[in-house]
């Protein structure tokens, strides 16, 4: 399925479609929030307040965390209610009168109904859900935030700047555990695992790393030559890893699925534009890919075979220790 989202914001430190678990797409368009469930095919619209460019669901589906248009302000839209029930305007990094307000640039949710935010100066703040009172904030990145993300327990806090620097955070303490710098430019090529806590991947360009953050073991891919990685994301039923590739030489995006660091499962040509955005839904077996030509396709990713995909929705998921080999990783990321 593809649907066409015109004038959709594409600027890397942008995140203005997300799908949530209880089957809708959200988007902005010229200040609006639009909603469509592809499989019940229904579909409506807020417009009550001017959103910016920057939307997230939390995890049961029932609200979105939202930037607003005008300085740092951002709200909690109820999306059963179909209003706004909580907004600030304050940022830590706004504490001097002399600053320009700063912009949300990505939200995240946590199981416990809070919500962490990061702007336009590289500042992390813990908010309640409840009436956006800040918790607990950290100065951190030189500049833009342009992803973040919670581990699976929620013990870690992963965030990757325009400063071109991945910064990994205790979490509610946000407390700075570990910082990579990238080599060339930055990207969204950062995720969890999704049941090994301490799992995380790394996407620098041509090549990307899996990362224990309790060992500090780095295995690091063979390099990507002539191709760039914009993002990545783990299959959340497979463990699989997903790399959004794009050839400079054909000029033309790739899908590829990766067993482990060296074997490639599935390889397919799907776009001429960059893919920037890599989002699930609820069930894991359905992804949604955004490209700069302002198109959310919507694919099956174990195809047709049912086989495949019971496998996976049944399999036993175990923890992970160390990774000592790269023999020993090709077993455990699967």
């Amino acid at each position: 399925m593809v649907l066409d989202m015109p004038d959709l914001a594409t600027e890397l430190c942008q995140n203005p479609v997300d799908w949530g678990s209880t089957g809708y797409i959200a988007t902005i368009y010229k200040g609006a929030v639009y909603f469509w469930n592809p499989e019940k095919k229904t579909g409506f619209t807020y417009l009550d307040q001017k959103v910016k460019h920057c939307i997230k669901w939390n995890q049961a589906g029932t609200q979105l965390g939202v930037s607003l248009a005008y300085g740092s302000k951002f709200a909690i839209l109820d999306f059963r209610q179909q209003k706004i029930t909580a907004v600030t305007n304050f940022c830590l990094c706004n504490i001097s009168l002399e600053l320009k307000r700063c912009e949300m640039c990505c939200i995240e949710w946590t199981s416990s109904k809070f919500l962490i935010t990061g702007c336009s100066r590289g500042t992390i703040c813990l908010w309640s859900s409840h009436d956006l009172k800040m918790i607990n904030g950290r100065k951190g990145h030189h500049s833009k935030i342009i992803k973040m993300s919670l581990s699976c327990k929620e013990k870690y806090l992963v965030t990757i700047g325009s400063d071109n620097i991945v910064m990994v955070w205790s979490y509610p303490r946000l407390e700075e555990l570990k910082e990579f710098n990238l080599n060339i430019t930055p990207t969204r090529a950062i995720a969890w695992h999704p049941w090994k806590e301490s799992l995380l991947a790394i996407g620098d360009v041509k090549c990307f790393y899996i990362l224990n953050v309790q060992s500090d073991n780095v295995l690091r891919s063979s390099s990507i030559e002539g191709c760039w990685i914009h993002n990545l994301t783990f299959n959340p039923r497979s463990g699989e890893l997903l790399l959004s590739i794009f050839d400079n030489n054909e000029e033309a995006s790739y899908l590829r699925v990766m067993r482990n660091l060296d074997t490639v499962v599935d390889d397919i040509r799907c776009n001429e534009d960059i893919i920037i955005s890599l989002l699930w839904d609820s069930t894991g077996t359905k992804l949604g890919t955004v490209s700069t030509d302002e198109y959310f396709c919507i694919w099956s990713f174990f195809g047709k075979s049912t086989k495949l995909e019971k496998k996976y929705l049944n399999k036993e998921r175990k923890g992970l220790g160390h990774i000592p080999s790269v023999n020993n990783f090709c077993h455990t990321i699967r």
